[in-house]
């Protein structure tokens, strides 16, 4: 009980309550992974940690979308508030390697309180100081309503509706040296960063407004224009550095204002990929947006085109007289406040030469595995995978599908838990900045291929290494023995379905025993467009439905839940904002692990599939489309039809 004693709950108490409450309180093991609370739960328990770490996590319901608050160790408590009010628990509180807490009981608060009234008054003056940080935190900060501003229309323009959009914000007044902007997250710096430079010159003061009034005002009182301007959004500045840091000039008038317009909508529009295709008279840039191109610019004259691929060859420090052979290079470019690490790729072409764009913002929030996988207990069991020690754990998909995405929230995962571990990543490109790992860029032009920066990372004392991709069979081998020596190995390959991926090692020439030694999970996804709600309206009726029934995918009584975006203000006409996950993981159990070792086909393994150690596509569509996040056509593309030439031609 001496531990219990000192803990800073006890601070304010006097001896003898203290001593009442260290008599009074039970201690309990914890085992790893329990929930020790839920949340809407209404008992009223209070804890108080003596051994462990426990994760606080808040659950939307609407969406099944589990976020972390912060992790407690021991001398926190938690639960103090449904003690004393009796309210349903807000969070959810978890074991997170197990740990011991202390219990005490509201019948047990009662019985110190009658002999020490003061104890209430310590846990009043706790919850107050907790309340007075957030406080100083949110000193500025006002919640707002917009029915408590008729007149926000009016002042709305202030701010373009491409950054509100973005931002998720709303002026609701403005004048010429101020503008009192409401965000969903006011929180999110890079956004007030928008902002503040969409209204430079003003004083800005932020405030939080929820989601429903923002979705509601977005359509409105957003219209969608014909095609970004430049003067749109001409405030915001851009600017470009060369890989050896050095800045770079856009180039003359002409060419400038076309990059600065085509970076700004990319930025802007959340885009990932800028493509600049030469025609037989002119050239056009579009952007991938949520996985479709959409114009930014067309009918550009050739003269001008050449112009603007001459300067970013000169940006990416690229020969411009080559243009027989196709280059990569790359840059750095600000938006705003934004970062972003610019790779170019060039291809000759009958027209002339096209250059694509891939923006990796350096200043992306990393992501939680809770984020990205929707069901709540599918990604706890990733979580749970990613805190093996040693073995592989692969992700596999198409380009563009989110796989590095999906590992870095995987490596997320591991330094939450412990920040005691050594991780190196061998990344081509290295995407996005981890303040807590050692990133090797690999450069095949250089010599610096994944085989040779594996060897060198193992050398290093690692704990986790990320390989970027699995190419080539000594690369592939390195790193499946690197997972039997004690590592933690991470990487992708390049297939449909994670039942695939064995396969993928096998033709690899990586030795089944050691696949079967190492292999730990394999985890497909792609990226399929998310339902805009402003706009969700019933999809049962869709023919594409019927597709859907026949495939087994949903069953008939489940079409009532389908819905789609029938394409508003809030998402420029598309139906959709943004993408998600769709997701297929195998979990490789000693069964599995036995037919891999004595090369069974994939006839054999998949008899054993089960519902504990697979998670089909298919299946997690299901729960997708169940929910109302994406629309029916957009999860059949996922699954083409069968086609045959049976029947009369």
């Amino acid at each position: 009980m001496d531990a219990l004693l000192k803990m800073p709950l006890m601070a304010d108490l006097s001896p003898a309550a203290r001593e009442l409450i260290a008599a009074r309180a039970s201690r309990r093991k914890v085992p790893a992974s329990e929930k020790v609370v839920k949340q809407g739960d209404r008992d009223t328990d209070m804890y108080i940690i003596a051994e462990g770490t426990f994760r606080v996590t808040i659950t939307c319901e609407a969406l099944g979308i589990e976020r972390d608050l912060k992790t407690l160790t021991p001398g926190d408590c938690f639960g103090e508030t449904a003690l004393l009010s009796g309210e349903p628990r807000t969070a959810t509180v978890q074991s997170v390697e197990g740990g011991e807490v202390w219990v005490l009981s509201r019948t047990d608060l009662e019985a110190v309180a009658k002999e020490e009234p003061e104890t209430l008054l310590a846990l009043c003056r706790m919850l107050a100081r907790r309340f007075e940080a957030m406080s100083r935190r949110e000193a500025t900060l006002r919640f707002l309503h917009l029915e408590d501003f008729p007149e926000a229309h009016k002042h709305c323009d202030a701010l373009h509706q491409r950054v509100s959009g973005y931002c998720r914000a709303i002026a609701l007044e403005a004048s010429a040296d101020h503008a009192l902007v409401a965000m969903v997250n006011p929180f999110d710096a890079t956004n007030r960063g928008f902002i503040r430079e969409a209204l430079r010159g003003r004083r800005i003061e932020f405030a939080a407004i929820s989601a429903d009034d923002f979705e509601r005002f977005a359509a409105s009182h957003f219209h969608q224009p014909s095609r970004p301007a430049a003067a749109d959004i001409q405030d915001i500045g851009v600017d470009a550095i060369d890989s050896n840091g050095q800045p770079q000039p856009l180039g003359e008038h002409q060419t400038a204002e076309l990059l600065k317009m085509s970076f700004r909508t990319a930025a802007l529009s959340g885009g990932s990929d800028v493509h600049f295709e030469p025609g037989e008279k002119t050239g056009q840039i579009r952007m991938r947006l949520d996985g479709d191109l959409t114009t930014i610019e067309s009918e550009i004259p050739m003269r001008l085109f050449e112009r603007i691929v001459s300067r970013l060859k000169v940006m990416s420090q690229l020969d411009i007289t080559e243009r027989r052979r196709s280059q990569d290079g790359r840059f750095t470019l600000t938006v705003g406040e934004r970062r972003f690490d610019v790779r170019l790729s060039t291809m000759p072409c009958v027209a002339g030469e096209k250059i694509v764009l891939r923006l990796l913002d350096s200043s992306q929030h990393r992501q939680r595995l809770r984020d990205l996988v929707l069901s709540g207990p599918l990604g706890e069991k990733l979580a749970d995978m990613f805190h093996n020690p040693t073995g592989l754990i692969l992700v596999a998909g198409p380009t563009g599908s989110g796989k590095t995405t999906t590992l870095y929230a995987g490596i997320e995962e591991i330094w939450q838990a412990s920040q005691t571990v050594n991780i190196i990543t061998l990344e081509d490109p290295v995407e996005y900045r981890l303040p807590y790992a050692t990133q090797v860029q690999v450069d095949r032009a250089l010599g610096v291929t994944f085989s040779q920066s594996l060897a060198t990372a193992l050398r290093q004392d690692p704990d986790v290494v990320l390989v970027g991709e699995m190419r080539d069979e000594e690369s592939a081998n390195i790193a499946v023995e690197a997972a039997t020596t004690g590592h933690l190995v991470l990487s992708t390959v390049h297939c449909d379905f994670a039942t695939e991926a064995i396969a993928r090692l096998r033709r690899l020439n990586v030795k089944t025993f050691l696949i079967a030694a190492t292999l730990r999970c394999v985890i497909a996804q792609r990226l399929v467009p998310r339902i805009c709600r402003a706009c969700a309206e019933s999809a049962a009726d869709q023919p594409i439905v019927d597709r859907l029934v026949a495939s087994g995918i949903i069953e008939p009584a489940e079409r009532a839940t389908l819905r789609r975006g029938m394409g508003c203000d809030v998402c420029q006409g598309r139906g959709t904002i943004g993408r998600v996950g769709l997701y297929e993981v195998l979990l490789i159990d000693q069964t599995i692990r036995t037919l891999i070792e004595r090369d069974a086909g994939w006839s054999e393994i998949s008899a054993v599939l089960t519902n504990e150690n697979f998670v089909s596509m298919q299946r997690y569509a299901k729960f997708l489309l169940t929910q109302g996040i994406v629309a029916p056509e957009h999860a059949a593309e996922c699954f083409p039809l069968q086609q045959s030439f049976a029947g009369n031609l």
